[in-house]
């Protein structure tokens, strides 16, 4: 069990690397064989030839951007692009809009980004405190920075 909980506390620590679960796993497996070194290595490991591929592909794109064939491509691109992102918004908010207060965090966040002009990080992060501070996690309620225990001894 002990070990377990190991495991989630380090993927915990690790999910903040962006990307999908490979590269999510390779920092928890670089982790674990070789610590810090080890992280750092099997997220380059992932990630490194991606992004080779793609500056090599836009540094190509950049010379042929004026090129009739590209601009077509692209024409049809953006709205596929945009079906796509309108989709994982609409499958991302089924699951995570449950309640009123994911309805009021889901408000919060589209008025704040889109309204307010506010950094999309900074929503993330307020949002994820908010919903720290509003959900019941072990009867330990977060209140600003403090927590405080709400369980009741019934003797």
């Amino acid at each position: 069990m002990a070990e377990s909980s190991g495991i989630y506390r380090c993927c915990g620590h690790f999910s903040i690397t962006p990307g999908p679960i490979a590269v999510n796993s390779s920092t928890f497996a670089g982790f674990k064989v070789a610590g810090i070194p080890g992280a750092i290595a099997g997220t380059l490991g992932v990630t490194l030839v991606s992004y080779i591929l793609i500056v090599t592909a836009a540094s190509k794109l950049e010379n042929m951007k004026d090129s009739s064939a590209i601009q077509w491509i692209f024409s049809g691109l953006r709205p596929a692009v945009i079906g796509l992102i309108a989709s994982a918004a609409y499958s991302i908010a089924k699951s995570a809009v449950v309640d009123l207060k994911g309805a009021g965090i889901a408000i919060f966040a589209f008025v704040a980004i889109i309204k307010m002009k506010w950094h999309p990080l900074i929503v993330i992060g307020l949002s994820g405190h908010w919903d720290c501070c509003f959900t019941d996690l072990g009867h330990t309620r977060c209140i600003g920075n403090t927590t405080r225990n709400t369980t009741r001894n019934t003797n």
